[in-house]
């Protein structure tokens, strides 16, 4: 009979574990989708940068080609790259400080 007696303390704290449970892996799974929506950020930053680096190489292909072809010197040319590489250098410098910011 004391059985009885005992059973809905015994339920409450049975509940009591499991809401424990529900909320310390909701806060897992919360902290797992923000790394995740930050890894996606990053992945989508990449593949910018990716087409910015493609959209550069075929610019100094370009370059190259109108040297070949005579219809660039050789100062325009080394002009043209210096540009990309001061270009390159800016983006750099204002990636790292915004790094140093966070």
């Amino acid at each position: 009979m004391d059985f009885w007696y005992y059973l809905p303390g015994i339920i409450f704290l049975v509940i009591l574990g499991l809401l424990s449970m529900l909320a310390t892996s909701n806060a897992n799974l919360k902290e797992k989708g923000k790394k995740n929506w930050d890894l996606i950020n990053e992945n989508n930053n990449l593949k910018e940068k990716i087409d910015d680096l493609e959209e550069k190489k075929n610019g100094l292909k370009e370059m190259v080609m109108e040297f070949k072809g005579g219809e660039l010197t050789k100062g325009e040319l080394i002009k043209g790259v210096q540009a990309l590489i001061d270009e390159e250098e800016a983006e750099r410098d204002r990636d790292e400080n915004i790094k140093i910011d966070k």
